[in-house]
């Protein structure tokens, strides 16, 4: 599973200046919507806002991963958004903002959307990795700064079909009718607008907004 799997270009904005939280939250809604994999937005919307009301999803460093798992998605899917002057997302250091990444997952779907997240948290890390996305001047450019990272981080990993890109050779994907199969441990996901399936159990939500910690430990955080 590659994080550029799941994200497609119209469900990528740069240089964006929402004026707070919800506006940031409605603008990568919709930007969810143009990815085609969300089946009821309303729905969708709702998901994520339930999520915030346990704590905020931005985890400080400027990064920010709203995420809802519901029947409103249709597919796993991916929204990214730069917000080079930062919007205030409630972040657990106070500051604003500027890395917003928003997962869709689907009810039923397994736990897609924490392996996903897993390895976001993993990637935005790095400090010039994270420079680099704000300074990404198109979207070519950005899904490439991503493509690169993970195969830095996850060379056994190799190349996958996506929208974003032709079919490359990978001894560990097949394509499957409405999308495409890939293992990823000892899990195996159908990917593509068609369906999402694995099995899992999805963490508990948090009831209660976290104490800041430091960024390599907010993976559980956030997940739940």
């Amino acid at each position: 599973m590659r994080i550029t799997d799941l994200l497609k270009r119209e469900s990528i904005s740069l240089n964006a200046s929402p004026k707070d939280k919800a506006e940031a939250i409605d603008m990568l809604v919709d930007l969810q919507v143009n990815g085609g994999c969300i089946s009821d937005k309303d729905e969708y919307k709702k998901g994520i806002l339930a999520r915030e009301e346990h704590g905020s999803t931005a985890v400080g460093e400027g990064i920010a991963i709203p995420h809802a798992k519901n029947k409103g998605v249709k597919a796993p899917s991916l929204a990214a958004m730069t917000v080079p002057a930062g919007v205030d997302y409630e972040a657990l250091d106070d500051e604003p903002s500027n890395l917003l990444f928003m997962i869709a997952a689907p009810e039923g779907g397994g736990d897609v959307h924490l392996d996903v997240l897993a390895k976001l948290m993993t990637i935005l890390m790095d400090e010039d990795f994270r420079a680099k996305l704000l300074a990404a001047e198109d979207k070519d450019e950005f899904l490439k700064i991503i493509d690169d990272m993970e195969a830095e981080k996850y060379p056994e990993e190799t190349p996958r079909c996506s929208e974003n890109r032709p079919c490359e050779t990978s001894g560990r994907s097949n394509k499957s009718s409405g999308g495409y199969r890939l293992s990823y441990g000892n899990s195996s996901y159908l990917y593509g607008c068609g369906g999402s399936r694995k099995s899992g159990q999805e963490t508990a939500n948090r009831s209660s907004r976290p104490e800041a910690r430091p960024l390599s430990c907010l993976s559980e955080t956030l997940s739940r």
